[in-house]
């Protein structure tokens, strides 16, 4: 069957596709709180109306009645989710991304694949044009970059300076240093799903970008920020996943120890 599409995060709420660095100072949630929040976080269609989506769903009709079923929405484990680390040099990952991952898997399991190493120029697809921000310049093919690096399917691709800044969100590269995408250098998140599983069709390739090329501060706690959102929690909520925090742990923990498809009212909270 054919993956459908959902535009979940668009340059129209930069919010939620930018985040600075930083740590959050969050109290914990409560049950009830946890299961508001990983409902609310997890439910994609509160971005309606969107123009480019709302076309989407003119045209598969299905993908309402499978969309706004009331379930988890999310990666299946039971395989493990590709890890991918790019750079031009074919270097391993740094020290703060295998962190990040590792913290992740301390609670989630080992849901991750060992990093895969690529070696390829993100920057060309870097708008140089306008060197004061950090954009693409259009030229970015998901066929033909999984085609040239021999990937078979995709998975979440982690990448350092191909976030998205845009000055007409922030004059502060600090506030946009991180984002969640379908590209480098872009400040849209698409997930393709699996109408019959509530799981993330194989044919994702989610970019985690980890700063902007202007100097921002990210950690270890920016890197689980920034792939939670890639996992499935696409709205922030104030204060414990403006960055991250126990709180967001638990949210994030709630979603992947239910299966996808799970419905709210079912839902089993994990908590610390």
């Amino acid at each position: 069957m054919k993956a459908l599409a959902l535009t979940l995060l668009s340059a129209s709420i930069i919010a939620l596709t930018a985040c600075g660095g930083g740590d959050d100072n969050a109290e914990n949630l409560t049950t009830e709180q946890v299961l508001s929040l990983a409902r609310n976080t997890n439910s994609a269609n509160q971005n309606y109306p969107d123009s480019a989506t709302n076309e989407l769903l003119m045209k598969t009709p299905e993908a309402v009645t499978y969309y706004l079923g009331d379930g988890v929405l999310r990666w299946s484990t039971e395989t493990q989710i590709p890890l991918y680390f790019v750079s031009i040099d074919g270097a391993n990952p740094p020290q703060t991304l295998i962190d990040g991952v590792a913290q992740l898997e301390s609670r989630l399991g080992d849901i991750f694949t060992d990093f895969k190493i690529l070696t390829w120029d993100v920057q060309q697809y870097r708008d140089t044009n306008a060197s004061d921000e950090n954009m693409g310049n259009g030229t970015f093919d998901k066929a033909f970059f999984m085609a040239q690096n021999n990937l078979s399917e995709g998975g979440m691709i982690l990448s350092i300076d191909s976030g998205y800044y845009d000055k007409q969100y922030s004059n502060n590269a600090q506030n946009m240093c991180a984002n969640s995408s379908i590209a480098p250098f872009s400040g849209a998140l698409q997930i393709l799903w699996d109408k019959t599983g509530y799981t993330y069709s194989k044919e994702n390739l989610i970019w985690t970008n980890m700063g902007n090329n202007h100097g921002c501060k990210w950690n270890t706690q920016t890197v689980m920020h920034e792939l939670a959102h890639g996992m499935g929690m696409y709205q922030h909520f104030e204060p414990q996943f403006g960055s991250w925090s126990d709180g967001a742990f638990d949210v994030l923990a709630t979603l992947y120890h239910n299966a996808p498809g799970t419905k709210w009212a079912d839902l089993q909270v994990s908590t610390l």
